[in-house]
């Protein structure tokens, strides 16, 4: 588990995901992903794991 947004774990949490083969979601992209939701945006954004790319 990630705490706190002041840490740059996005690019590694989707790398640990491949290592682990298991979902590794960093606090600041689900963050991001439910902001995009709320306002109505469906935007893929590749890179920073299957929260972004696939929900």
């Amino acid at each position: 588990m990630q705490c706190g947004t002041n840490t740059a774990t996005a690019a590694f949490a989707a790398t640990a995901s491949v290592w682990l083969g298991k979902p590794v979601i960093a606090c600041n992209v689900a963050c991001y992903w439910y902001t995009l939701r709320q306002l109505g945006l469906t935007d893929r954004v590749p890179g920073f794991g299957d929260l972004l790319e696939r929900c």
